[in-house]
């Protein structure tokens, strides 16, 4: 794959072994619509840090590419106006409280590959009424789709080997 051309202004920090940039904030970056850059100076952009778009409002739509290998932690949690995500191929896990409190996500595309689902990953998300949850996914934590009252429908692969308390309070699923 070619690198993605993502937004500009986003805030990096070199990774520990210098091979490698994570995503520590917004920055300067003004966009609504969040196309995360595959590289930055060269270099491959491997993570998101835990918190790091967390409360921003102006996100609407986040796009994740195959280079990322790791989205930390409360992430996206509280982005109020994010209406879409998109999750590239490189994500096994999808930490815990991730897109908590995203009221308006309607639209989230997960990829094959992706194992875990972590606990509260999508807890609170008013808006969500349909989600495909790939053949490759083994673990659904607890409270991951809790209170999630608008979800009508999970297409959920016989591979599970947990699912925990994920669909709590999902009354119209």
């Amino acid at each position: 794959d070619p690198p993605s051309v993502g937004v500009e202004g986003l805030e990096y920090t070199l990774s520990d072994d210098k091979q490698s940039y994570i995503i520590t904030g917004i920055g300067k970056c003004t966009e609504a619509n969040i196309v995360i850059p595959s590289e930055y100076k060269g270099l491959p952009v491997t993570s998101i840090a835990s918190y790091c778009f967390r409360s921003c409002r102006s996100i609407e739509s986040v796009v994740i590419p195959d280079s990322i290998t790791y989205v930390g932690s409360n992430s996206f949690e509280e982005c109020k106006n994010l209406k879409s995500v998109t999750i590239g191929n490189g994500i096994t896990k999808i930490e815990s409280q991730t897109f908590k409190y995203c009221s308006k996500l309607a639209d989230v595309k997960l990829s094959e590959g992706i194992i875990t689902i972590g606990e509260g990953a999508f807890a609170n998300c008013q808006t969500l009424e349909k989600i495909d949850i790939p053949d490759s996914v083994e673990y659904i934590e607890d409270s991951a789709f809790y209170f999630c009252r608008n979800l009508k429908e999970a297409k959920i692969s016989s591979k599970i080997t947990y699912i925990g308390t994920a669909f709590v309070d999902c009354d119209n699923l």
